[in-house]
């Protein structure tokens, strides 16, 4: 039984390779790491990796001229929500570093692959880092609702400390009413003799 002809690929050819930067695809507005990040579509969340891909460029002749390799991020899971998206990516990121430690008994690989996963994720979300702008966005969405709350607590507070300024006005005009009737001098009636 022939095995047949190894296919080639375009990296194979002898045509020249030129590289470009420019990113195509599903860009991410978060990264997690250097290969993977977050997109968000119209009603969920997309984790995307990022590919080297090929394309054949052509001449005005139809013949091919160079090959161009790009960045291409293409789609790897459909979820729901933010959190959702990150737990996807922290799945598959322990299958693949435990794929390595097939039948392995030694729990210092997995615990270092533990340390692995969580220096990914202080990274990604370290302000400092790669997705510093996303995360100060986030972080004062999160401060305006904080303070909201607090306004609203606030009014609420108000409110409270309202009636019972009321109350105690009310509390205090009686208090002087009995004060003032009782101060008030008093009307001694002499009984006229007949």
């Amino acid at each position: 039984m022939s095995r047949g002809k190894k296919k080639q690929t375009l990296l194979d050819s002898d045509l020249p390779i030129k590289t470009i930067d420019e990113e195509e695809g599903l860009i991410p507005f978060f990264l997690i790491d250097d290969t993977h990040g977050v997109y968000a579509a119209q009603f969920s969340y997309q984790i995307v990796e990022l590919q080297m891909k090929n394309r054949t460029v052509k001449s005005s002749d139809n013949k091919p001229e160079y090959i161009e390799r790009y960045p291409c991020w293409s789609f790897l899971g459909d979820v729901g929500t933010f959190e959702s998206a990150i737990d996807f990516y922290l799945s598959n990121k322990e299958r693949e570093l435990n794929a390595r430690q097939v039948k392995n008994k030694d729990y210092k690989k997995l615990i270092e692959t533990q340390y692995e996963i969580r220096e990914i994720m202080q990274k990604a979300f370290d302000l400092k880092g790669q997705n510093a702008d996303v995360l100060s966005f986030s972080e004062l969405i999160d401060y305006k609702a904080r303070m909201m709350k607090q306004i609203k607590d606030l009014n609420e507070q108000k409110k409270v400390v309202e009636q019972e300024l009321n109350s105690l006005m009310e509390f205090i005009k009686d208090k002087r009413r009995i004060i003032v009737q009782n101060t008030e001098p008093k009307k001694h009636r002499v009984k006229l003799e007949d």
